[in-house]
């Protein structure tokens, strides 16, 4: 887990609920390390090592033309409260 990460979960959580967070976000960041070779895996066996890259490929390809779906009517520009948080832990001139 890099630092940045760690910093920017506990930046965006209130004080209250940092532990919280911290947590849920570790898990879902380890989460891809069982999963993966998982599916991979069991593609692997059932269709032959191709066919499981090509299957992980088309659904990675998939998912990210969903994910930009889901965020494209949203601001590109920080909410007032991210960005109150961020300016409290980073200097101005990092935060623009």
């Amino acid at each position: 887990m890099t630092i940045y990460f760690q910093i920017l979960v506990s930046t965006l959580s209130s004080g209250e609920t940092r532990g919280s967070a911290m947590a849920l976000a570790g898990m879902g960041w380890s989460l891809s390390h069982i999963s993966t070779p998982l599916v991979m895996g069991a593609l692997k066996d059932l269709y032959g090592i191709q066919a499981a890259f090509y299957a992980l490929g088309a659904f990675a390809f998939l998912f990210s033309f969903a994910f930009l779906r889901s965020t494209a009517g949203r601001s590109p520009t920080q909410s007032r409260v991210e960005r109150e948080r961020l300016e409290a832990c980073f200097p101005a001139s990092e935060v623009r």
